[in-house]
């Protein structure tokens, strides 16, 4: 997965437009500890990369989330 897909996927699963890599998920884009699970089912559904649900509390930024992402593929 890119990074133009993440953004589109994060955009899509927040229900917010422009998302950018420097937004933190709970400050900028409003998300709960929910959201951002459900966002983690999803990337693993299109990537097949498991994203360990303990992992989710430490990714602060949709930056941190595809960084992580990275580190895993």
């Amino acid at each position: 997965m890119n990074q133009e897909q993440f953004l589109k996927t994060v955009e899509l699963q927040l229900g917010r437009k422009s998302v950018k890599m420097s937004d933190r998920f709970v400050e900028d884009l409003g998300a709960e500890s929910l959201d951002l699970v459900n966002l983690a089912v999803i990337i693993e559904e299109q990537t097949g990369v498991f994203v360990a649900v303990e992992a989710v509390p430490e990714l602060n930024t949709v930056k941190d989330f595809y960084n992580y992402l990275l580190s895993l593929s």
